[in-house]
């Protein structure tokens, strides 16, 4: 079923189309994609029978880049790795998501963030099981006026926000200078010193010991 919104200007994410599509939608799982992309032929086949063999809530896949940028980007596929992506960006790209249709439900897009799939897997990881999968689901285009480009700031602004708030939830015997480390890893930006370098490098050595 088609369902056409009125523009809204001061929308600044997807969340308000995605939550308008979740009240209407009356299957058991939403599959969730972008207009500028393509899927896989097997996607849906891919991702449901992951799902459905480990027992998962959510599941994404590994994503191959075409247009002005190529090259698969790549999304651990555990729980866990998951959960320790999201201090770094999203743990799965938003238009590659298959999820069971109650979960989501409940949980539904903030339409108060820019960066709405970010928010969502913040929140939800504690409560739902995350996977990905190895195989390669989505095309995703990369083109000037895609919405993450078109809305970077915002993005930013967001996550940063977003991520501050997980970090602390995560790790509340943190300090805010961990946090700093973290962030600043995350965006690629420079450390003070070597002190602060091997500080970071701890982070890093801690969040690698997954099974």
């Amino acid at each position: 079923r088609l369902l056409a919104l009125p523009r809204d200007p001061a929308t600044e994410s997807g969340a308000r189309a995605s939550n308008a599509a979740l009240d209407i939608a009356a299957g058991g799982f939403i599959a969730r994609m972008d207009a500028d992309d393509i899927a896989s032929p097997q996607r849906l086949a891919i991702q449901l029978q992951a799902l459905t063999e480990a027992g998962l809530d959510v599941v994404g896949g590994q994503v191959e880049m075409f247009g002005e940028r190529g090259g698969v980007r790549w999304y651990p596929e555990s729980h866990d790795a998951i959960a320790n992506e999201l201090l770094f960006r999203s743990g799965l790209t938003n238009p590659s998501m298959l999820a069971r249709a109650d979960v989501l439900r409940r949980a539904r897009f903030s339409e108060a963030e820019a960066y709405e799939e970010y928010e969502l897997q913040t929140r939800l990881i504690g409560q739902a099981r995350f996977g990905n999968c190895a195989e390669v689901v989505l095309r995703q285009r990369v083109h000037p006026r895609q919405t993450t480009r078109v809305l970077d700031r915002e993005k930013r602004a967001s996550r940063q926000r977003l991520l501050f708030s997980y970090f602390f939830r995560r790790f509340p015997e943190a300090s805010l200078a961990d946090f700093r480390r973290v962030f600043a890893l995350g965006v690629e930006a420079p450390l003070a010193d070597a002190v602060e370098l091997a500080r970071a490098g701890d982070w890093l050595a801690r969040l690698s010991r997954l099974p």
